[in-house]
C-alpha cells in the first residue's frame, strides 16, 4: 500500500505537493517515503536507516529513473498516513514509535523505539490484526516539537 494520505491536525483533505529533485537511478512508486540524499542533492526512497533529520516528503505521484524532478508531499507536523505494517498489529502499539522497514513499510515490533530512525508514531490501529494496516503520525521531522 505504501504511504497513503490520512489528514492534516487542520482537516485537509488532501496535501499540498511541491515539486522536488530525485536522484538519478531512483524511480518511485506513488506513496513512497523519500528521504534527503546528501550527497546526491536529492531525494530518494527512504530505508530502514532513514532518521528524522533526512527523511523529507512521501511521493504523490510515480517518477521513472529518467525524471529528473518528482512530485512529492513535504513532511510537516500534524500529517496523519496510512500504512502497512511489518507484523500483525495490536491495540498495544498504539503510542510507540517505529523505525521503517523500507520506503513504504513501517516496523511495529511491539516496543517503543527511541532511536532516531523513529520517525513515525502509531495512532490507530486500522481493521483486523492480520491486515497489518496502522494509521501513523510523523515525527521528528524539522519545525516539529517531539516530547
Amino acid at each position: 500500500m505504501a504511504f497513503k494520505w490520512s489528514t492534516a491536525a487542520n482537516g485537509a483533505d488532501s496535501p499540498a505537493t511541491i515539486p522536488y529533485t530525485k536522484t538519478a537511478e531512483t524511480a518511485l512508486a506513488k506513496g513512497d517515503l523519500l528521504a534527503w540524499d546528501v550527497a546526491n542533492n536529492g531525494l530518494e526512497r527512504a530505508t530502514a536507516s532513514t532518521d528524522t533529520l533526512t527523511a523529507e516528503a512521501i511521493a504523490y505521484d510515480a517518477a521513472v529513473i529518467a525524471d529528473v524532478e518528482c512530485v512529492a508531499v513535504p513532511l510537516t507536523p500534524g500529517q496523519f498516513w496510512e500504512v502497512d505494517t511489518t507484523s500483525n498489529t495490536a491495540a498495544g502499539q498504539v503510542g510507540q514509535r517505529a523505525i521503517l522497514t523500507d520506503e513504504a513499510t513501517i516496523n511495529n515490533t511491539g516496543s517503543d523505539d527511541a532511536n532516531k530512525e523513529a520517525i513515525v508514531r502509531i495512532v490507530r490501529v486500522i481493521g483486523a490484526a492480520s491486515e497489518k494496516k496502522a494509521l501513523v503520525k510523523i515525527i521528528g521531522v524539522p519545525g516539529q516539537v517531539v516530547s
